[in-house]
């Protein structure tokens, strides 16, 4: 087999169509349907791994922290002080810090909910990079100037319809002796109103001040030591092994993983299953390529005859047809990759639009609490890479196998018929 001889006799048969135009229509079509299905591929690809970056470093910055150290036992006084120095000097931890966590119900004018309510001391709210990072004050402001002051998320204040300097209840719940719940409501001043960005953690997220959590959840197992890394994504079961050398007993240690393993697998379940789908799509896209193949064996079957007839390999023929194929691939996958990328870098804009244009026709809106306000998009040449190199593969087997017959045509046979 000549391989340049193929590969100039492909590219002499694709530029000769294109040249002609008349019957280059077939080779669009190929093109265009290759860049169309890969244009949803991979907006899947970067705006799902956007999501899951973003809610997952909320709740990381926020909520569950990089690792958290909890003792299911009452500790002695003053223990908790000497851990959180000894978890500070090692290596790679950027900050500890101590915390208290509960549920309670919130309760203004006439309507409650259930909440979360995280304790911290005012100087991680007003210092800690994460927090400040990913918590945007609506109202208010962000800090404890009264005893009492107290921090609610946007989603939250709008459901209780309060504003700062109302007066919120925080009624929470005690076991007491004889087997019953003991309920204490207890009074805080409003200060701020804030978003997180993820309208999820908007709905139940409540922050009050350290000394007040220290009261209302004395239960075992409520103090907790909030640990954050310099690498939260890298190498978590080696810093989990440096910071379990410091602990003692009856103090236990969890990484961001263990405790939000649920929610990060179901969005990687989520984005496989979308993936699968649109891989399928260009697999069928594929099916284009394979039928203009086809087409192109049989309308050259008199040039494939004088071909064969003048010495020229079986293959060599083949490898032009295949060249001519792997074209259409390679301009559709790169039509499709920019295409791609401009709808991925502005997604934010087009669901905006989208919903704007829905409007107008329908009262429907997809219900906010299943996106982020903002989708983080940083473009992945890891995914960019692996989904062109999928996208000529293909391109190369759905021009190859319909090729094969021409290893079966003879040119007397053919010439017969003309």
């Amino acid at each position: 087999m000549n391989i340049l001889a193929g590969l100039f006799y492909g590219i002499r048969l694709f530029w000769g169509e294109a040249r002609v135009g008349k019957n280059f229509k077939k080779y669009q079509g190929a093109i265009l349907g290759i860049a169309l299905c890969l244009v949803p591929l991979i907006l899947v690809l970067e705006v799902t791994e956007g999501m899951m970056q973003g809610i997952t470093d909320r709740y990381l910055e926020i909520g569950s922290f990089h690792f958290q150290v909890r003792s299911f036992f009452s500790p002695e006084a003053g223990v908790e002080k000497d851990l959180i120095k000894a978890l500070s000097e090692q290596e790679g931890v950027v900050n500890a810090f101590p915390f208290r966590e509960g549920v309670a119900l919130a309760w203004a004018r006439g309507k409650s909910r259930g909440v979360t309510v995280r304790a911290y001391e005012e100087s991680f709210i007003r210092t800690d990079p994460g927090l400040k990072r990913y918590v945007t004050v609506k109202n208010g402001s962000l800090g404890f100037s009264r005893n009492n002051s107290i921090l609610i998320a946007q989603g939250l204040a709008e459901y209780l319809q309060v504003s700062p300097g109302d007066t919120i209840r925080i009624v929470t719940g005690r076991a007491s002796t004889g087997g019953g719940v003991i309920l204490r409501p207890t009074e805080f001043y409003l200060e701020g109103v804030f978003s997180t960005g993820y309208k999820d953690l908007d709905k139940y997220s409540v922050i009050i001040p350290y000394s007040w959590g220290s009261l209302l959840f004395r239960e075992t197992g409520s103090l907790g030591i909030g640990v954050k890394v310099a690498l939260p994504y890298v190498n978590l079961d080696s810093q989990e092994k440096n910071l379990r050398k410091v602990l003692p007993g009856n103090w236990y240690l969890y990484s961001w993983y263990d405790l939000e393993k649920p929610m990060y697998k179901s969005f990687q379940t989520t984005k496989n299953l979308l993936t699968f789908i649109m891989v399928l799509i260009l697999i069928v896209a594929g099916v284009n390529i394979s039928g203009v193949t086809v087409m192109m064996v049989l309308e050259k079957q008199q040039e494939i005859a004088i071909l064969k007839s003048v010495g020229v390999n079986s293959w060599t023929i083949i490898l032009g047809f295949v060249t001519v194929g792997f074209l259409c691939g390679l301009f559709g996958t790169l039509l499709g990759v920019i295409l791609g990328v401009l709808g991925a870098l502005n997604i934010n804009v087009i669901i905006l639009f989208l919903e704007k244009g829905i409007s107008l026709f329908s009262n429907f809106t997809v219900p906010s609490e299943y996106y982020l306000e903002t989708i983080p998009i940083n473009i992945s040449l890891k995914n960019l890479f692996f989904v062109s190199l999928f996208s000529l593969t293909l391109s190369l087997l759905a021009s190859y196998f319909p090729s094969k017959r021409i290893n079966r045509l003879t040119p007397l046979d053919i010439l017969r018929k003309v």
